[in-house]
């Protein structure tokens, strides 16, 4: 008989490792009874790989290989930039989600044996998440057979997975680009050139939208340029400089450019010619 294995993203902040860790640790010990895994939890500070680029694009990327998301919900994830992100995310994914409330975010009522939520949390929690049905954390081995009947809950009518824009920095829904963007035009006006490549590089390898293609052609820029800074540089060279300032012209006009007779020129070469940008 064959099983199918759940793909688990644990979401929570890391000041509530110590019992997240548990949690986690026992979903990756729970069965079936051919000994195949029910759950694979995927965990930050456990899987998230060595030297990866950009921590946040990886977390991204296991989001959306996750089957389900399981939130850990306490008033320190729910205050979390971070964590808030990862939670919307998932939410716009229309991934399952299951929250887990821990230990320290929620009271006891002993006359009804019902549990009640911290106020300061209440006031904290979106909208949507108010209408997601709850899991209380409270140690006992029984929390693992509420877990795996939220799962069949779902499993009985399973969302569709839907499409949503990557929030690629966090708190900026252009993804970060409009800053990148701005910052590494400053670092070329500044003649920081390494910084300024630097910058445009991040923009094309995350291919945030609008400023990917963009960056493309400011980096072809900036070779050129710096190759007519180091012609110019030196008196044995300087014979060079104008059909390479030729050359360097026809890569305008640019759309980034306003102004079709603007050129990227912070040392001013164009001052030792007349020279106008015609649109090819």
């Amino acid at each position: 008989m064959s099983h199918n294995t759940k793909r688990l993203f644990i979401g929570y902040r890391t000041t509530d490792s110590a019992q997240v860790d548990r949690i986690a640790h026992n979903l990756r010990l729970l069965t079936y009874a051919d000994g195949t895994a029910r759950y694979l939890p995927w965990q930050d500070k456990r899987d998230l790989p060595l030297g990866v680029p950009n921590w946040w694009d990886a977390i991204l990327d296991a989001i959306e290989q996750s089957d389900l998301f399981v939130f850990h919900l306490t008033l320190e994830s729910l205050k979390s930039e971070v964590c808030q992100a990862e939670l919307d995310y998932a939410y716009r994914l229309n991934l399952p989600i299951i929250v887990v409330v821990l230990d320290g975010a929620y009271t006891l009522i002993p006359t009804s044996g019902s549990y009640r939520l911290h106020d300061e949390i209440q006031a904290l929690l979106p909208k949507w998440l108010r209408k997601i049905q709850w899991l209380f954390y409270t140690g006992a081995a029984e929390f693992f057979t509420q877990f795996q009947t939220a799962v069949e809950t779902y499993e009985r009518d399973w969302p569709t997975r839907t499409s949503a824009k990557r929030p690629l920095h966090i708190g900026d829904p252009w993804g970060g680009g409009i800053e990148l963007y701005a910052e590494a035009c400053e670092r070329a006006y500044a003649l920081e050139f390494q910084a300024s490549e630097e910058l445009f590089r991040e923009l094309v390898r995350r291919k945030i939208a609008d400023f990917a293609e963009i960056g493309i052609q400011w980096l072809e820029l900036l070779q050129h340029y710096q190759e007519l800074i180091l012609i110019d540089s030196q008196p044995h060279t300087r014979f060079m400089f104008k059909k390479r300032w030729e050359a360097y012209l026809t890569l305008f006009p640019n759309d980034f450019f306003l102004d079709k007779d603007e050129i990227f020129d912070p040392k001013s070469f164009r001052t030792r010619f007349d020279t106008k940008i015609d649109p090819p």
